[in-house]
């Protein structure tokens, strides 16, 4: 990580904006970390350089129309260094992800993930209990890295060193209808990640020990003092819906007798989210069924 902490788009670039909350970074295996911006990967750095998605250097004239011509091709610029065009990729990762029901949820997580930056400064660290730890999350146990679904969020409460998994919707998500036959497809979602996070369970809090090592050789942290890393043992899973709280058919949905199990928790805005009082809302979740969780 000597590297990547002397490499001038990391030192110029990405470290001031992860100390904004503009940028989240998320360590990965084998010494890889992913830098995230609006909930999208702006930059993955691996193998002692970074890498980024070729949609995001492209240059058009016209930046709402995909399609080029041959004359717009040969006036294409030519792309220097990342730092270079640093800008210009947040804004097209930032504008990708107001396309599609998915991107857009990964962007609400974005928001949510903004918290991480208390961690940045010595006036606020000390009196943070809850902070996001990671996005995007795939286990090398139960199922392939590769095109697998991901749980969106992993929150670490520093008082107990529990952690938990989050999988976060929009209120308006199809994913919570329930179908005339079946289960609706988040119930689907959260078992299987039930399935994963118990499979993993004595593997998951050596990696998160090990990945909040290399974030503090890697920033500069004010970590208060934690106990050992541990799953949480009565609620390791619960659903985030972003919607009104007051809407009676979203809550209707989520009365799924499929979602007993979990804590289902209703927010209108996830930037406003304050991650201490969600974490406290879930322990106060009532029911035994899902306290068997792994």
């Amino acid at each position: 990580m000597a590297a990547l902490k002397e490499d001038p788009l990391f030192q110029d670039y990405l470290l001031p904006d992860i100390a904004k909350g503009d940028v989240f970074p998320a360590v990965r295996y084998d010494d890889m970390v992913d830098f995230y911006h609006a909930g999208g990967r702006l930059f993955q750095y691996r193998n002692r350089e970074f890498i980024t998605h070729t949609n995001y250097l492209l240059t058009q004239r016209n930046p709402h129309c995909p399609y080029l011509t041959e004359l717009h091709v040969s006036d294409l610029k030519r792309i220097g260094f990342f730092a270079d065009e640093y800008e210009h990729i947040k804004g097209r990762a930032h504008q990708g992800l107001s396309r599609g029901r998915g991107r857009v949820e990964r962007g609400l997580v974005g928001q949510i993930c903004s918290g991480f930056r208390q961690l940045m400064k010595v006036d606020t660290s000390s009196a943070v209990q809850v902070v996001p730890l990671d996005v995007e999350v795939a286990f090398r146990k139960g199922q392939s890295e590769s095109g697998a679904k991901r749980i969106d969020l992993v929150l670490l409460n520093l008082r107990s060193g529990r952690l938990r998994f989050c999988e976060v919707k929009r209120g308006d998500s199809t994913d919570l209808d329930e179908p005339p036959t079946g289960k609706p497809k988040v119930a689907n979602q959260l078992n299987r990640y039930r399935d994963q996070v118990h499979d993993n369970n004595e593997q998951i809090p050596r990696e998160y020990s090990n990945h909040l090592a290399i974030l503090q050789s890697l920033l500069p942290m004010s970590l208060p003092p934690h106990p050992k890393l541990e799953v949480d043992p009565t609620w390791p899973i619960f659903l985030l819906v972003l919607g009104e709280p007051g809407d009676e058919k979203l809550r209707d949905k989520l009365r799924s007798r499929h979602l007993e199990r979990y804590p289902c928790l209703v927010r209108s805005d996830a930037a406003s989210i304050d991650l201490a009082e969600l974490w406290d809302e879930v322990d106060l979740w009532p029911g035994a069924a899902g306290r068997a969780g792994l």
